[in-house]
């Protein structure tokens, strides 16, 4: 699998590599520019491909803090 990064769900940099992977595991990503909301495109070896977002956005003067929103810390259930 391959994941690429993006500061925008419409400009996603599908050039650079930003993290590799087997069908299995994990990768850390690291060394990115800071952005307010980062956004990846997952590419699997097969398969149909998945772009998603990190769920923290960034505003001046809030705190995220975890079940303080109406979704649960873990996130929906995908349907």
């Amino acid at each position: 699998m391959r994941l690429y990064s993006g500061t925008d769900r419409d400009r996603i940099d599908t050039y650079h590599v930003v993290a590799r992977g087997g069908s299995s595991g994990t990768v850390t990503v690291s060394g990115l520019a800071d952005a307010d909301r980062r956004w990846f495109r997952h590419v699997p070896d097969r398969g149909a491909g998945l772009t998603i977002a990190d769920r923290l956005v960034r505003i001046d003067g809030t705190v995220n803090f975890p079940g303080t929103s109406r979704r649960p810390p873990g996130g929906d259930r995908a349907r």
